[in-house]
């Protein structure tokens, strides 16, 4: 596919031919055509900015001259028959392969566990992928990481993907909601984008098909290389010497948006630690916290501050992504600040006033003065040190005033009717209710 060629793994044959991998269906060095294997590696591996077709995750830049990822090919399955997918995984490893993305899985209706020989070949990869026969590490990670589907059988099991040494995916539509499809469970990893086509046909993945071509396809083996191809982005800024797939592993689950939870609540922990969140997963990296802000006045509206504070600089990043601001009866210090109240702001949204952020602060007690002090900090939680603080004393909390449009006095029979309009308000500017 032209759109994937450039990113493809070149090895050497028997015969000192380049190949590309492996086919374990008809043991063979030339890997048949196939939409769906297609598919997985546009999304890993599409070339970006080549001015054709789509981006894959990890596809480099080739305006720049930045190669992407390697996909290495091996195939086990044909519309005949199958492979040895054992044999396959080992293979990866011995020649060269880091991560093993997996858009496979046994049938849902017989398989009640892992086959013992994709389980000794699972373990291999993860033990031996870039090690030497005397197990030293030659690759960019000591390791392998191997990445499964979860399946699309919308059921709570899912095998080889559920083998507690495989990291497993699950899979959401474009609204944020668990695929009708997707396998679920506590085995879960973490989720990625899989589409969801009964949302319409373009609510699947987009990506390389057979030919030259482009389709939209869904499932959780859309998932994976979502995952697979993340993993290739963080391996890429994190590789060196005592890297290993452990710390891969935890790093793509521990920086996943837990927020899916928000809108999948009859699926609570059973989608892994999240959607995976690529920016997440790079501002971990960040150990520098951004400058800290130089400016920042307040003003007092009733129990509301507003502030106008400076863009502090991130050396990891052109700004900060949040300010911190404190409220204590003290003044505020680095050393007192965990025992202030802590009001988080993005920065990102906020308006601009004179050249300055215009950041708001409600809900402040009535009538209080308040030491205050504002924080930059960074998207990985980086924080600033405290060089702008100040004071403020909250207005008042005022009654709110009733009035009546007759005041006269009343006098009224048994069967009399007397009718006025009442009026109120809030000298604070609240709502009031009657």
């Amino acid at each position: 596919h032209g759109d994937i060629k450039d990113n493809l793994w070149i090895g050497s044959g028997p015969d000192g031919k380049p190949i590309h991998g492996y086919d374990f269906v008809y043991g063979s060095y030339q890997v048949g055509a196939d939409d769906h294997g297609t598919h997985v590696a546009g999304v890993i591996a599409a070339v970006n900015n080549n001015d054709i077709g789509v981006c894959g995750i990890a596809g480099g830049d080739a305006a720049k001259g930045i190669k992407g990822v390697r996909i290495m090919s091996c195939q086990i399955l044909s519309e005949e028959k199958g492979g040895n997918s054992a044999d396959a995984i080992v293979w990866a490893a011995n020649h060269g392969a880091h991560i093993a993305q997996n858009s496979w899985g046994y049938d849902g209706e017989t398989a009640k566990n892992i086959y013992p020989s994709d389980r000794r070949a699972i373990d291999y990869f993860i033990d031996n992928a870039g090690m030497n026969a005397d197990g030293v590490q030659v690759g960019p990670m000591k390791g392998g990481l191997v990445v499964f589907a979860s399946g699309n059988d919308s059921r709570d099991f899912g095998w080889p993907g559920q083998y507690e040494r495989a990291l497993a995916v699950a899979s959401v539509g474009p609204d944020g909601k668990t695929a009708y499809y997707s396998n679920y469970g506590d085995w879960v990893d973490v989720s990625a984008p899989g589409g969801n086509q009964r949302l319409g046909n373009e609510c699947g993945v987009y990506s390389t098909v057979v030919g030259g071509r482009y389709d939209y396809m869904q499932g959780t083996s859309m998932a994976c290389p979502h995952v697979s191809g993340l993993a290739a982005l963080v391996l890429s800024h994190a590789k060196g010497e005592g890297y290993t797939a452990q710390e891969l592993y935890d790093h793509i689950v521990s920086t996943a948006d837990a927020s899916i939870y928000t809108s999948n609540a009859e699926y609570a922990g059973m989608l892994g630690s999240g959607v995976i969140d690529a920016v997440n997963a790079f501002a971990k990296f960040s150990t520098i916290p951004p400058a800290a802000p130089m400016y920042a006045m307040s003003s007092v509206s009733a129990n509301t501050v507003s502030f106008l504070i400076d863009l502090p600089a991130d050396e990891d990043d052109r700004f900060a992504y949040y300010y911190d601001i404190y409220f204590h009866s003290e003044e505020i210090t680095e050393a007192n600040k965990d025992l202030a109240r802590k009001i988080r702001i993005a920065i990102d949204g906020l308006s601009n006033i004179d050249g300055f952020k215009n950041a708001v602060v409600k809900g402040l007690d009535f009538d209080t003065e308040y030491h205050w002090a504002v924080t930059a900090v960074d998207y990985a939680g980086n924080e600033s040190e405290i060089a702008s603080k100040g004071t403020c004393k909250t207005g008042p909390n005022a009654k709110p005033v009733i009035s009546v449009s007759d005041d006269a006095e009343i006098v009224l029979g048994a069967t009399d009717e007397f009718s006025c309009v009442f009026t109120y308000s809030d000298p604070d500017g609240h709502a009031v209710t009657a």
